[in-house]
């Protein structure tokens, strides 16, 4: 059963079982100094408004409590804490950091061990940002800097810029443990029937297929276990690519190939293909356009295309029917699991 929570995600973190959760998206406000106002419509039809939020952190608004909280959660990052502060003093910045530690310790402390975290931030404070998570999650527990193009005609300026137009978020991925798995099959993406044709460009009575090596490379090191002689042919000490039971069944399939020089090649076939794999460059995703019917009038909305690309990345971390999501924020989100039939909270 899906349950929505109203208000700071902290209260309600602190009341959550621990090693319970599967997965964490969260969509936190970026720092922007910025307020922001919602758009909606009246009772009468006219656009209306009204403050959403207003995205400015300030020490005094609780950070001296989210940096005691850290004290004695765990006194390492605290420790960690004390060393930005001693770089940024005590600044909105700094205070964004501390409010955000103490509800990533407590994201941690709700996550399964097979669990994972994707964060979505913006340049502002990202490299501060893997800094905090290096210190909760442990850097050895880093999976991914996912770079997202979220705008392809950045803003102009009747001024003159000092700076390449910023246009990129960044989601930082990381897991709770190395128990925690990645599906990379779940999500692969399918080649175009132009694709395949550009790939398997060769062709015999069985159909297309590619050239492939069947022989290991002098980089992949030397393997004697794979070094057996096969129709009076013996590879050099870096073997075969497969053992000869595979290399039977290759060649019985007629998916094996002498070259004139008498070097065997794979044939590979468009069958066998499992698609291109997700990269951490999001760029062929579009923005959602002042128009669009999908607009609620949020500020910060994110596509639902962008929702169901995350939908598509998580199920490379996440099993379906597994346990529940936790999306912070992020509203868009929770649509794009629901319309999925994903259990999120």
């Amino acid at each position: 059963m899906n349950k929505l929570y109203f208000g700071d995600n902290l209260d309600w973190l602190e009341k959550m079982v621990a090693n319970s959760v599967d997965l964490v998206y969260l969509d936190p406000p970026f720092n922007s100094k910025a307020s922001y106002n919602i758009l909606y419509k009246s009772p009468v039809g006219a656009d209306a408004q009204r403050m959403a939020f207003e995205d400015t952190w300030r020490w005094e608004d609780g950070a001296e409590a989210a940096m005691e909280s850290v004290r004695r959660s765990d006194v390492s990052i605290f420790r960690m804490l004390q060393a930005l502060q001693g770089f940024l003093g005590q600044s909105d910045l700094m205070a964004y950091l501390a409010m955000m530690t103490v509800r990533l310790i407590h994201l941690k402390r709700v996550l399964r061990p097979t669990g994972s975290i994707f964060l979505h931030c913006d340049p502002t404070a990202s490299h501060y940002l893997k800094t905090v998570m290096d210190s909760i999650f442990g850097a050895s527990n880093f999976r991914n800097e996912i770079i997202w193009l979220r705008s392809q005609n950045p803003k102009g300026s009747q001024h003159a810029s000092k700076k390449f137009s910023p246009s990129t978020d960044t989601i930082l991925y990381y897991a709770k443990s190395d128990a925690a798995p990645f599906y990379e099959d779940a999500i692969r993406v399918p080649l175009s029937q132009a694709e395949l044709l550009e790939k398997y460009d060769r062709s015999d009575e069985l159909g297309p297929y590619a050239d492939g090596p069947i022989l290991r490379s002098a980089s992949m090191g030397v393997r004697p276990n794979l070094v057996y002689e096969y129709k009076g042919f013996t590879p050099p000490p870096y073997g075969w690519r497969v053992e000869l039971e595979k290399l039977r069944e290759i060649d019985a399939e007629g998916n094996l190939s002498w070259s004139r020089s008498g070097a065997p090649r794979r044939k590979l076939r468009p069958i066998d293909d499992r698609g291109n794999p997700i990269g951490s460059f999001w760029g062929d995703i579009p923005p959602l356009n002042s128009q669009a019917e999908e607009r609620i009038g949020y500020p910060t909305q994110k596509t639902p295309r962008s929702a169901r690309a995350c939908h598509l990345i998580f199920n490379g971390a996440r099993r379906r029917r597994a346990g529940p999501l936790l999306w912070l924020r992020d509203g868009t989100a929770c649509c794009g699991a629901a319309g999925k039939s994903m259990g999120w909270n």
